[in-house]
């Protein structure tokens, strides 16, 4: 199953069977300078949709130390303690956001199965360079 796909998620989810995935680790990009659908306009909603990480991006860079070049990258510590928490052994782990390939690496070391799907070029080569560098040999990656 361990596969790394550049494409559109939407399409990409439309192919895997149904209920074929054990996690799905959503985290949307930070800084990404979008605005995000608000529906009810409370202020908790619109607080929730905000883009924005306190202290600035910085304090973000500094705060993860395990760089591999991807600007979104979340600590390994955080995405470790997530995968173990939820998910068993040979489980399946899905990040339709891969970038710069926390996850999937993560749960390949943990012995997870795991899916990374991203419509970015960049994000992808990052990913896959990242996992050949940890011996992950199973990246393939296909233009759907």
């Amino acid at each position: 199953m361990n596969k790394l796909l550049l494409g559109d998620n939407l399409e990409v989810l439309k192919t895997l069977d149904e209920e074929s995935v054990d996690l799905i680790y959503l985290d949307p990009p930070f800084f990404s300078n979008r605005n995000y659908e608000v529906i009810w306009g409370d202020e908790g909603e619109i607080r929730s949709f905000q883009d924005r990480w306190s202290g600035g991006i910085d304090h973000y860079i500094y705060w993860l130390k395990e760089r591999v070049g991807y600007p979104t990258q979340k600590p390994e510590a955080l995405l470790d303690r997530i995968i173990k928490c939820a998910v068993d052994e040979s489980d399946i782990v899905l990040d339709p956001f891969v970038g710069g390939g926390t996850t999937v690496a993560v749960a390949g070391r943990l012995n997870r199965q795991r899916i990374g799907i991203d419509q970015s070029v960049q994000a992808v080569k990052v990913t896959e360079l990242r996992l050949d560098k940890q011996g992950d040999l199973f990246s393939v990656v296909k233009k759907i």
